[in-house]
């Protein structure tokens, strides 16, 4: 029984695509007396698979980091909370304590921020608690009757300098992991179009219903059906995706995290947004997102404004023919203020 249903590349899974690519190598190898392919063919057909296996390490490693990078941000971003909670809490305690005038008073919670929420924005805590220290530093050098202790705040903005690194650290993870996904998407391409031309070459040697063809990891034309019952094989073109194949998350901190899948024989995507209102325009957020294969991580967009958007999702075939498209929607809070 063949190993694939048909030799329509482009919808061959990663996995399905590595095989594939593998034995058109040993075929060539195990076939050299009998088919001559351009001379360059094997050579190339060994480059990209060598590009491939490492590329999909690459990504792989890319998307562990950038989840280790979301995780650090995470947990800083709680710490650093929790030590914003135990300041305000001593300057609390020490404006019940002291018999404070109301001008006194009202400047140290101003000076502070004492009657604003603690934002939930990363941003708006790392400012926060450079803006506590930095006024706590100034009461300790004026010898100020007000001045708390000094290493408590000090170590507030270590950890708020540590949670600001660490969130540049994750906006860096984050391209990574994009420009990985092109690079993979771009070889897959490559492949795919190799695939094509060695079957192209086999058929003109022998002819498309030449067993031999098993050996290349392609499918004779009278082995085109699986046992029993023909049934379809995977569409050349895009799969169109239905509202259940698209989503939209929201993420926190402005992030919003669109999810498409079920796609085969897609070559890039477009990414739109607007709001829920019935009169705004759609943007674009990505015009040409890449595609490849069956298998596509999250698309992430960042610094999302609040609202209700509604997103859609558009794939295209190698030929620019569109899908229908499919929509989601998602939506961003209001950021509490500082």
């Amino acid at each position: 029984m063949a190993q694939f249903k048909n030799n329509q590349f482009t919808s061959d899974t990663h996995d399905e695509h590595s095989l594939r690519v593998s034995m058109c190598i040993d075929g060539m190898d195990t076939y050299s007396g009998e088919v001559e392919f351009r001379a360059d063919l094997p050579d190339k057909m060994q480059e990209h698979l060598e590009n491939w296996d490492a590329f999909r390490s690459g990504l792989s490693n890319e998307w562990g980091e950038q989840k280790g990078a979301t995780v650090l941000v995470n947990l800083l971003k709680d710490e650093l909370h929790e030590m914003i909670i135990d300041c305000r809490y001593m300057l609390f305690s020490m404006l019940d304590e002291e018999d404070l005038d109301d001008v006194t008073d009202s400047d140290i919670r101003k000076a502070y921020h004492l009657d604003n929420k603690i934002p939930k924005r990363t941003e708006g805590k790392i400012e926060l608690a450079r803006d506590m220290n930095e006024k706590n530093q100034f009461y300790v050098d004026e010898g100020s009757p007000w001045a708390l202790p000094e290493a408590d705040f000090n170590e507030m903005a270590d950890k708020a300098e540590e949670l600001e690194n660490a969130v540049k650290t994750q906006a860096k993870e984050i391209l990574d992991v994009y420009h990985a996904n092109k690079l993979l998407a771009m070889e897959r391409k490559r492949g795919d179009r190799l695939l094509s031309r060695a079957f192209k070459w086999l058929v003109a040697a022998w002819d498309d219903d030449d067993e031999r063809l098993f050996a290349f990891g392609m499918v004779p034309k009278s082995a085109i059906w699986t046992e029993g019952e023909p049934e379809p094989g995977v569409p050349e073109w895009p799969v169109h995706p239905e509202a259940a194949d698209f989503a939209a998350n929201y993420l926190g901190e402005g992030f919003v995290e669109l999810v498409y899948s079920k796609v085969t024989g897609a070559v890039k995507a477009r990414l739109r947004r607007r709001l829920v209102d019935g009169v705004a325009d759609w943007e674009i957020v990505f015009d040409g997102l890449p595609m490849g294969g069956e298998e596509h991580l999250p698309f992430r967009e960042r610094d999302v404004p609040p609202g209700k958007w509604e997103y859609e999702f558009v794939s295209y075939n190698a030929e620019s023919e569109p899908s229908e498209p499919a929509y989601a929607t998602v939506i961003v809070p209001e950021e509490i203020p500082a």
